[in-house]
């Protein structure tokens, strides 16, 4: 079920409850626009913002680990500085994980989500630096 969600007060709210949980982390929020309004399922797309926050909140271990937010034009991209992914070809694969942590679902549910509301996601990443994920928003636009 889609409604009517400031996208504005979506960001904060979870960047709010991960800076709780990740006191080592500095968190950027940039809109190019504010009080962004998109048309989209509330649970579902809170689901996608709060696994990809988790994923570069639990890899960063960094003492100047950073996770950047900012949405421009209808693109809203997710930055982080963490360890990011060697394999990206398969990172959407149901079970597939670099490393022992997890059980290898959250970013098949991303992406399975993502094809549900509508949003093309792309990612950019390379080893030891960070990733980048992007997800197009012009499809949930008013």
């Amino acid at each position: 079920q889609k409604e009517i969600l400031s996208l504005t007060n979506i960001l904060k709210n979870r960047i709010n409850h991960f800076e709780i949980l990740y006191k080592n982390i500095k968190f950027y929020l940039n809109l190019d626009k504010q009080n962004v309004k998109i048309f989209t399922n509330k649970d579902a797309f809170i689901r996608i913002i709060d696994n990809i926050l988790s994923n570069a909140c639990k890899y960063n271990t960094l003492e100047s680990g950073y996770i950047k937010i900012s949405l421009n034009e209808d693109i809203l991209i997710i930055k982080d500085n963490a360890k990011g992914i060697k394999n990206t070809t398969r990172i959407f694969d149901r079970y597939f994980k670099e490393n022992k942590r997890g059980i290898g679902i959250g970013l098949h549910i991303v992406k399975k989500l993502c094809t549900k509301l509508d949003i093309e996601v792309s990612l950019k990443s390379k080893y030891k630096i960070g990733t980048e994920f992007r997800f197009d928003l012009n499809n949930t636009k008013m």
